[in-house]
């Protein structure tokens, strides 16, 4: 399933294919690499499980909003979450995520204030 997706930049359309296949594949590593169940990351996206679950069964899209959060949390480009690019997540990304990752269940633990300073 390819899905085109038109960016603006400086004014000019640029046409870019996305495969939906690649970005389910990329969740699902992101999801397996941390040991993490579906609810469990449902969790940290707060998403429902039901949503993860139809994410990464291709009954649901990645919305912007949610690519960047990953971004956020995991340390991972956006291009890499959308297949765009294929380098792998590296030491310092996951190693970076796992203290965005501890850093949320404290400030989730604790009211869910400022968790991304």
């Amino acid at each position: 399933n390819i899905v085109n997706v038109f960016f603006l930049a400086k004014g000019m359309k640029i046409l870019s294919t996305i495969n939906q296949a690649k970005i389910i594949e990329n969740i699902k590593f992101l999801r397996v690499s941390y040991k993490l169940t579906q609810a469990n990351f449902a969790k940290i996206l707060n998403l429902s499980f039901q949503q993860i679950s139809n994410l990464e069964n291709g009954r649901r899209n990645l919305t912007l909003e949610q690519a960047l959060l990953l971004n956020q949390i995991f340390g991972i480009s956006v291009d890499w979450i959308l297949g765009i690019s294929s380098t792998p997540l590296t030491k310092d990304s996951l190693e970076f995520a796992e203290n965005k990752l501890l850093k949320i269940m404290m400030g989730c633990f604790f009211g869910c204030e400022n968790i991304f300073k």
